[in-house]
């Protein structure tokens, strides 16, 4: 009698109904799904998480802060193109001041549905591009789609949360799975490339962040392809930055920080590493012990993710590390800029950021902690890190059930407003109510 082949006898011990024998066949139909079917797929599952974790963005659409005085109304007032150049907190917003530049082609009353559908397609980018075979080196389909659903339901995140006005934060993302992903073959994905890493430049300040991340994405592979997009890149970040060095200090308020080793603890514990697990908390406000232990076991996790994880998670991992720095260096807190609230005494800065204020700051760094959790799931991760990842999944459906509702903008009759507007003649000026309560843009009907 020969010996039979290993893998055969293997194969067949195991029984047909095993879950990795189910998994396989599962495997198997997803890769032969045609690629159209599949992105469809994808966009409209997306589309309908998205949508109910926020239904009024469809179902009674409303201007939510910038996207209201800043874009929108500049765009009406000044005319099309012409606000294109225009810093606003020191920097260049392209991306959604050309969707303010669309919106004048349609009534009023559609401009805040138009923004959100484009903040929600904007949102869903980095979905599609995670299934791709150019980003198999992040790790199996599986893994791509686990972190494909936790940055749909990611916690502790209303403020970005289909909102044009923060576009920056989900185009860096798009930008970053650029940039670590193989090449493209064809000529419709490089122009796509080429828009996401040139919109990112030219919105926000994040490429100055993510240049470098850049430079060793391309430092790393050599390729001719990724070396035009990080040039690309750094011209853009060359360009915000020299902005916010000129009118930085003019659009940008000024207020004290109030930095202290005890609100940094507090604010990494709090929003950062438990926001993933109970969602937005104020839980270790007052206890200075309790934050400690959760931001150790927090940056162990992601020191171990950045030293020992494959290079697309340590390059995440330090884009994560240097936004967040950046934020708290600086944050942004413009309560009396546009909203029209009468200036007074302000909360030092870093005391709102401990109250939970500003949640964009945390965005990037949550999905950092939360991908090098799902990295620590492998069998093969320390056994006390494997262990701290596995309760951290455990937990995590609290944080999801929590926060899957995003804060809803309260009814400020919109529709009431924009058609009043139509109706008015020329030389008009409205002044219309927007989210949140208290700010408001100004048209000048022509």
């Amino acid at each position: 009698m020969t010996p039979g082949n290993p893998a055969v006898l293997e194969k067949q011990r195991r029984p047909a109904s095993s879950p990795v024998a189910m998994w396989n066949r599962i495997a198997e139909r997803l890769r032969n799904i045609s690629p159209w079917c599949w992105q469809t797929t994808i966009f409209l599952l997306s589309f309908a998480i998205l949508v109910s974790r926020r239904p009024d963005a469809l179902f009674r659409p409303e201007f939510f802060i910038e996207d209201g005085p800043i874009f929108y109304a500049q765009a009406y007032n000044a005319g099309l193109l012409h606000p294109l150049f225009w810093t606003y907190s020191g920097y260049l917003h392209t991306f959604p001041r050309l969707v303010a530049d669309l919106a004048q082609f349609f009534p009023l009353i559609y401009a805040p549905l138009l923004f959100n559908l484009v903040a929600l397609t904007l949102q869903i980018l980095p979905v599609q591009m995670l299934p791709s075979a150019r980003l198999a080196a992040i790790g199996s389909l599986p893994v791509r789609l686990l972190l494909a659903g936790l940055y749909l339901s990611l916690p502790n995140s209303s403020e970005v949360h289909v909102n044009l006005a923060g576009a920056h934060w989900r185009l860096a993302i798009l930008a970053f799975l650029v940039m670590v992903a193989a090449p493209p073959e064809s000529k419709g994905a490089k122009v796509f490339d080429f828009c996401a890493v040139l919109m990112c430049g030219l919105t926000g300040p994040l490429a100055i962040m993510l240049t470098p991340v850049a430079f060793l994405s391309w430092r790393k592979s050599r390729e001719r392809w990724k070396l035009i997009l990080t040039s690309t890149l750094a011209a853009c970040a060359g360009i915000q930055g020299s902005l916010i060095l000129i009118a930085g200090r003019a659009d940008r308020l000024k207020e004290p920080l109030g930095a202290t080793l005890g609100l940094l603890l507090e604010i990494l514990a709090n929003h950062v590493f438990m926001a993933v697990l109970m969602g937005r908390n104020v839980l270790f406000h007052g206890h200075p012990i309790g934050a400690f232990v959760m931001t150790i076991l927090g940056i162990a996790t992601l020191l171990y993710g950045a030293v020992r994880g494959p290079q697309q998670l340590r390059l995440f991992i330090l884009f994560a590390c240097l936004v967040l720095t950046c934020s708290l260096a600086s944050p942004m807190v413009p309560w009396a800029v546009v909203s029209g609230i009468p200036p007074g005494p302000h909360i030092p800065g870093w005391q709102l950021l401990a109250l939970g204020g500003e949640q964009r700051y945390w965005f990037i760094s949550m999905l950092a902690f939360v991908a090098t959790l799902v990295w620590l799931l492998k069998p093969t991760s320390p056994p006390v890190l494997h262990l701290f990842a596995i309760l951290c999944f455990v937990c995590m459906p609290i944080a999801l059930v929590r926060d899957w509702r995003c804060w809803p903008r309260v009814d400020l009759h919109f529709a009431e407003y924009a058609e009043k507007f139509e109706q008015a003649p020329r030389g008009t000026v409205l002044v219309i109510p927007i989210n949140p309560p208290g700010w408001s843009m100004r048209l000048l009907k022509h």
